[in-house]
């Protein structure tokens, strides 16, 4: 896992509470961590954990290899008062302990002394989102929980490793309706499966007029390009409003967040140019289930809409 920096707190709650003082114990609790191995009967999940979906080919395949090769990354955990067999609980690593369990062997994690409630859920979120292979609603659910312990958005962004604006964004899909959200699920055929950025806009209107708006994008009745357009004025058709979030940020903050977030995209881009040139690429490709290249695929999709959507918005605004 990436070290946990802290920053100077911007952010205080109610109580008086400083959001960094989370921060400098997750990174001091992750210093003096030691490495042990520990059976996985004695773990338990944390209730918490960002992620929720776990792909039961994908395990098969991890637990195989770690039955070859060994368990090559520890995971985290920390003490909990015995409940029965169970002594730990898991901040992260739930993946390889599912696929340890499954091929019965031992499970090799660093142990961590916390002492504070909140803190287990920061290393797990930090751990989670600095990879790859997250869910939109998991990275949501984990951006609203942090948002909660008043960390502001631009450093939860920081946290996990995406741009604040995206940020902002996902943490919208909160205000979805639940059949909605039902439908951004990885497991549903590629047709019946939201994508990211038409539920983004979806979540921005009244939650009486989500369903159908989604149901007519499944149905191809209206394309994500044109969602917008359609949400402002079924909107304004049944006299309700559109959520929007203002932009409060003096104009050079605003600047240096467009261009490091464009710079960003094109650094991400060419990594991903380059792991498709690498030899083998057929062969690890074939290997992943149709879920997992649909969400590659969607994803690639999503990035291009959105790509587009910025420019076509910088064009209009500074035409050639």
């Amino acid at each position: 896992m990436d070290a946990i920096t802290t920053t100077p707190p911007s952010s205080v709650s109610k109580e008086g509470f400083e959001y960094s003082a989370l921060l400098a114990k997750a990174q001091t609790a992750m210093a003096s961590g030691r490495e042990i191995r520990v059976a996985p009967d004695t773990l338990r999940p944390l209730p918490d954990q960002p992620r929720k979906f776990f792909n039961q080919e994908g395990l098969l395949r991890l637990g195989n290899s770690m039955k070859t090769i060994g368990q090559l990354q520890p995971g985290i955990i920390r003490r909990v008062p015995p409940d029965g067999k169970v002594e730990y609980e898991l901040l992260d690593g739930e993946r390889r302990w599912r696929a340890a369990k499954m091929a019965g062997l031992a499970y090799r994690a660093t142990l961590v002394d916390l002492d504070d409630e909140a803190v287990p859920f920061i290393i797990a979120a930090v751990a989670n989102f600095n990879r790859e292979g997250h869910t939109p609603t998991e990275v949501s659910d984990s951006i609203a929980h942090m948002a909660n312990l008043t960390i502001p958005m631009e450093e939860i962004a920081s946290l996990l490793g995406i741009s604040p604006f995206w940020a902002y964004q996902i943490h919208g899909l909160q205000k979805l309706h639940p059949d909605v959200r039902d439908m951004l699920d990885p497991t549903l055929p590629k047709d019946k499966m939201l994508p990211v950025t038409a539920a983004i806009q979806i979540s921005k209107v009244d939650i009486r007029l989500q369903r159908d708006l989604a149901e007519k994008v499944l149905s191809r009745t209206i394309s994500v390009r044109n969602l917008r357009q359609e949400a402002v004025s079924a909107s304004k058709k049944a006299g309700l409003y559109i959520r929007e979030r203002e932009m409060t940020r003096e104009p050079r903050k605003q600047w240096e967040l467009i261009k490091s977030s464009m710079q960003q995209l094109l650094r991400t881009s060419q990594d991903l140019q380059g792991l498709l040139k690498e030899g083998g690429i057929e062969n690890a490709l074939k290997g992943r289930s149709q879920v997992e290249i649909w969400t590659i695929l969607n994803g690639l999709e999503e990035a291009r809409i959105i790509t587009l959507q910025c420019e076509g918005k910088i064009r209009k605004i500074c035409p050639d």
